[in-house]
């Protein structure tokens, strides 16, 4: 895979449709600085966008991912597994957002919890125990959020997997 060839392909692409880079990222949902990294070999779409490139291009996958054009319906059952594989990688990212937001609101409820506790100026020992628990979790929340949302977030997923695998098998 060539990404100065993609680039190159997907820049050829827009101005043979007579489409700007603010328009083409106004089409796909995406910024025109990202359109711009696509055509300058700085970043590549992401599977999904691919697919959906190909398609509003009528090129293959194939050849857009080759960075030459090639004709339509060369492979329809390499094009339909990236389908299936960009449709799966789809709801995984929905699903590890929806967990993220969770996490997110969990903090923040626990935040919100530890202020007004804190704010009744309650002496008891149990309240200053849920003030202190709602802030340690606040913090937990916070802290893990922005570890999952890191670049080392695969690292994290990775290692947790290795760790559940081991512990199935013992």
């Amino acid at each position: 895979m060539d990404q100065c060839r993609i680039g190159e392909l997907i820049r050829q692409l827009r101005r043979e449709r007579g489409l700007t880079q603010e328009e083409m990222a106004e089409r796909f949902c995406v910024s025109s600085r990202t359109v711009s990294r696509w055509e300058t070999d700085r970043n590549l779409p992401d599977l999904e966008l691919l697919l959906e490139l190909a398609d509003f291009f009528e090129v293959d996958l194939q050849a857009l991912l080759a960075g030459r054009r090639a004709a339509r319906g060369a492979d329809r059952a390499a094009a339909e597994t990236a389908r299936r594989v960009a449709d799966y990688s789809g709801e995984e990212k929905r699903r590890l957002r929806r967990r993220l937001h969770l996490l997110f609101l969990t903090g923040l409820a626990a935040a919100g919890a530890a202020i007004a506790l804190s704010a009744a100026g309650l002496r008891h020992p149990a309240a200053r125990f849920a003030v202190g628990f709602g802030q340690g979790m606040a913090f937990g929340m916070m802290a893990v959020g922005a570890l999952m949302t890191s670049r080392h977030a695969d690292a994290v997923r990775r290692a947790k997997r290795r760790l559940l695998h081991r512990a199935k098998g013992q």
